[in-house]
């Protein structure tokens, strides 16, 4: 049977490009460009003895460019109406003004930045000398603590929110447990436990999570 040509009409895209501006508190603003199908505008016609399907990429030689097939219908007279991927003509329409915002925003976010940075490095720097003065001071402690003899124990509880879950890291959990420990009479050994604080000697066991009040403990 012999194949009958059909018409074969090809609608590309009429587009119209734009900007958007997104801004937000925590993050570098961002200019954005869109492109938004206005209408559909007749690019191509031509019979066929064969079909495309929906999303087939194809090549149209009269126009000399590959595009993909976005949907298929038919008209009332039987012609296949292809919408395809081909943008047939673009409208620029940017605002200069979202443009100019942008740039205003970028600005303050720079220098935002950078002065948020001179704060992180400074309060880094901060930190690091109160390490090194803490480690300073416990060391000099530890070393007094060698030459006494140890017969007490406390047993130090690393906290824990209300699902049980561990409320800091074990770097965080030595450095409490050395401040408990230069808290204490130098005959007491600290053990840190995720379990229990218990203040042990051979006679009594005494519960007590308040630090501030092992300067009593004798």
């Amino acid at each position: 049977m012999e194949k009958k040509n059909v018409k074969s009409v090809f609608l590309g895209r009429k587009v119209r490009k734009y900007w958007s501006l997104y801004e937000s508190e925590y993050s570098k603003p961002s200019l954005v460009e869109n492109t938004e199908t206005l209408e559909r505008v007749k690019v191509l016609e031509k019979e066929m003895d064969f079909e495309f399907e929906v999303n087939e990429e194809i090549y149209l030689e009269e126009l000399e460019k590959y595009t993909k097939i976005q949907k298929k219908t038919r008209d009332t007279n039987g012609n296949i109406i292809y919408n395809i991927t081909y943008v047939a003509e673009t409208i620029e329409d940017y605002d200069v003004d979202i443009k100019n915002k942008y740039n205003e925003l970028l600005e303050e976010w720079n220098i935002k930045f950078e002065e948020n940075e001179k704060e992180y490095k400074k309060e880094c720097e901060k930190r690091k000398q109160q390490e090194k003065e803490s480690n300073e001071k416990y060391n000099k402690f530890f070393h007094e603590k060698e030459k006494v003899k140890k017969d007490k124990i406390i047993i130090f509880e690393i906290p824990r929110n209300k699902d049980g879950k561990l409320l800091m890291n074990q770097n965080d959990a030595i450095s409490l447990c050395e401040l408990i420990e230069m808290k204490l009479p130098m005959n007491y050994n600290v053990i840190t436990s995720p379990f229990k604080v218990a203040l042990c000697n051979s006679e009594d066991v005494v519960i007590n999570k308040n630090i501030n009040k092992l300067n009593n403990i004798k």
